[in-house]
């Protein structure tokens, strides 16, 4: 499984992005992923995570449960 390097916790929801967007059956490349800069300030961090889920959820509901794509899980 591929590991985000430093802010991995903070940076899953952009990681997945890609995953939705281009439809991969397969864990993405990370050194191929370009994912944007964490807020420093306590404020600005809450808007970038507001902002940083909106694109995925929108995906998730565009590809809806029945579009296969790659997953952490071991399920099919």
């Amino acid at each position: 499984m591929p590991r985000l390097d430093g802010d991995r916790p903070r940076r899953v929801h952009r990681y997945l992005v890609p995953v939705l967007r281009e439809r991969l059956t397969a864990p993405p490349d990370p050194s191929g992923l370009t994912l944007p800069e964490i807020a420093d300030d306590p404020d600005a961090l809450t808007d970038w995570f507001a902002r940083g889920a909106r694109e995925p959820a929108q995906l998730l509901h565009e590809l809806g449960p029945d579009t296969p794509v790659w997953t952490w899980s071991d399920e099919p």
